[in-house]
């Protein structure tokens, strides 16, 4: 907002301010009325169950070897990602797969430039 708007905002308030209403302790009274708040043992329940299922399964995964298998997988997933960047030399499947990923960003790639046109950030 500018200056202006927050002139106009304030003005606007200051001509339709409401006089205060007369409390006469009637909040407090109100206040004092309300049932006390009883101590609910669930407030503390939830938070300690969630601390003590993370901590378990933090620690399941470290007894059930969770760090080796993770190692497993990457090196697995590399070794399949490697592998499949050397064959496509010699297969039409992987050189199909790597002009499907070509394709796929060079869409994405045009419809960013005719958005970027429609914009009018980009300049020829």
């Amino acid at each position: 907002m500018n200056e202006k708007d927050e002139r106009l905002i304030a003005s606007f308030f200051e001509q339709n301010k409401q006089p205060e209403l007369p409390d006469d302790g009637f909040s407090d009274a109100v206040m004092e009325r309300l049932p006390r708040r009883s101590y609910d043992w669930r407030q503390w329940l939830y938070p300690v169950w969630t601390v003590g299922c993370s901590l378990a399964a933090v620690a399941l995964f470290f007894i059930l070897g969770g760090p080796s298998v993770f190692a497993n997988v990457f090196a697995d997933m590399t070794g399949n990602f490697l592998g499949e960047i050397a064959s496509a030399a010699t297969s039409e499947t992987p050189i199909l797969t790597v002009l499907s990923v070509v394709a796929v960003f060079a869409v994405l790639a045009v419809r960013e430039l005719l958005v970027a046109i429609k914009d009018r950030q980009m300049r020829f």
